[in-house]
């Protein structure tokens, strides 16, 4: 089987093609101005290298957030509209699950800074299995709602070094996950498809876990 990841979802992009298990490339897009001229340059120079064709793709899979509103619709949309041109598959991937893939522990804390003082934060066992639901808010209350045996794992090292410094999860284990996540997204979507999960693209579906900043303006108002 052969899968091709993207991931749009933050200023740190990427691809990813593996093959019955093995990674054959990857590729960083880096953009903050988003990647609506980089995507299928890059889409089609990686599968040209690898003398492959969008039919040959078996399943195509993105990650669906939690990061940018725009950036995440971007690779949704990508991998739905190939998935439907080709007549293959499609799946998205959270990027909590991504990076909860690089813990080396039983019981692994995921955590990304939201901004605005809050975190994305959810609990992955060495499965991959989701402990406790993927949320957004205080990182305080995230915190205190895991033990501290369990495994750190974010993104930005300083983050979350000054967020444990000095509190009772100072001295837990912790990991740091890279920004170029399409190897882990195609590596979480291939253990997806062992699970029997779907990859019809009309299941696929965003994992923003906020609002936007519309949905909550009118929601307050």
């Amino acid at each position: 089987m052969t899968i091709l990841s993207i991931d749009t979802a933050t200023d740190f992009g990427s691809l990813a093609i593996q093959q019955d298990g093995r990674l054959l490339v990857t590729r960083e897009m880096n953009s903050v101005d988003g990647y609506s001229e980089l995507l299928f340059s890059n889409l089609q120079e990686v599968l040209e290298k690898q003398r492959l064709r969008f039919a040959d793709i078996h399943v195509f899979a993105s990650s669906s957030g939690p990061g940018s509103f725009t950036g995440v619709r971007v690779g949704l949309a990508t991998v739905k509209a190939l998935a439907e041109t080709t007549g293959s598959g499609a799946l998205g991937v959270s990027n909590l699950q991504a990076m909860a893939s690089f813990g080396t522990e039983p019981l692994r804390a995921v955590m990304i800074d939201a901004r605005r003082g809050d975190c994305y934060a959810a609990l992955y066992d060495a499965e991959l299995n989701v402990v406790s639901a993927e949320t957004v808010g205080n990182p305080r209350d995230f915190l205190d709602s895991v033990n501290p045996s369990c495994e750190f794992i974010a993104q930005d090292e300083d983050w979350l070094t000054n967020l444990l410094r000095g509190s009772r999860w100072e001295d837990s284990p912790r990991g740091v996950a890279p920004r170029h996540l399409a190897p882990a997204v195609v590596h979480c979507a291939e253990l997806a498809i062992s699970r029997g999960q779907s990859i019809d693209p009309v299941a696929l579906d965003a994992n923003y876990v906020r609002r936007s900043d519309v949905q909550q303006y009118w929601h307050d108002r």
